[in-house]
């Protein structure tokens, strides 16, 4: 790698963060376009971001394999983080029988999950939310509630939390259905007796968490457990 740009840069799911012609490049990856090295936990979604800038033409594009578990478990060199952790927001869409909606990610464990996703800058949790299964499944959300907030240490380098809400279709919401082809190959509503697998024990806490009738709560996140 001597003579490229060698600075491991986080994977994004926008072309336009890595574009100089978008007008919307993110400053920390201006002049790193000729060679870009992708990195996320695990490997799983940088490699999707790789395949993804190589076909918009960022042929140089490649990512870690194993992700940042693979370079720590090899004994490589890890700095602390002392920047903000990381947030995410999810929801735990019922319809009018008490179904919920989940989507299949086509990615990692090829898991059964509510829809959400990370925050963005200047983002609140509850619109997080509404954009993530906006961009997944094309519903408009009525947010009905905060039902949980998460701390899950093992999430990146820092941990992070998560933030779940109880919500609906809005009136008018366009009928469920895959929109990111990318992540998410097929979705439909489950009963919460006939939740589909594989699935984690922590989406199965939110959605418990959720469809209960009662205060929202502080929760500490074990390392997950898949059932199969």
């Amino acid at each position: 790698m001597s003579g490229v740009n060698q600075r491991p840069l986080p994977a994004s799911g926008s072309p336009a963060a890595v574009d100089p012609a978008s007008g919307s490049q993110e400053p920390a990856l201006a002049g790193h376009e000729d060679r870009l090295i992708l990195i996320c936990n695990q490997g799983y979604s940088s490699s999707l971001a790789a395949v993804r800038l190589r076909s918009l033409g960022f042929e140089e594009t490649t990512d870690v394999v194993g992700g940042f578990s693979a370079w720590r478990a090899a004994g490589l060199p890890v700095h602390t983080y002392s920047g903000p952790v990381p947030l995410g927001a999810a929801s735990v869409v019922t319809d009018a029988r008490e179904r919920i909606l989940l989507v299949h990610h086509d990615y990692g464990e090829r898991n059964w999950e509510i829809p959400g996703g990370a925050l963005e800058a200047r983002e609140s949790a509850e619109d997080a939310a509404r954009r993530e299964a906006r961009e997944e499944t094309g519903v408009l959300l009525e947010v009905e509630r905060l039902t949980g907030v998460y701390w899950e240490p093992g999430w990146g380098a820092a941990g992070g939390h998560h933030f779940v809400f109880r919500a609906r279709l809005a009136s008018g919401s366009p009928t469920p259905r895959v929109t990111d082809r990318a992540e998410i190959r097929e979705l439909g509503w489950f009963a919460r007796d006939a939740l589909p697998r594989p699935i984690s024990d922590f989406t199965i806490e939110r959605i418990d968490d959720a469809l209960a009738d009662r205060p929202p709560t502080v929760t500490l996140v074990a390392p997950r457990t898949w059932l199969r």
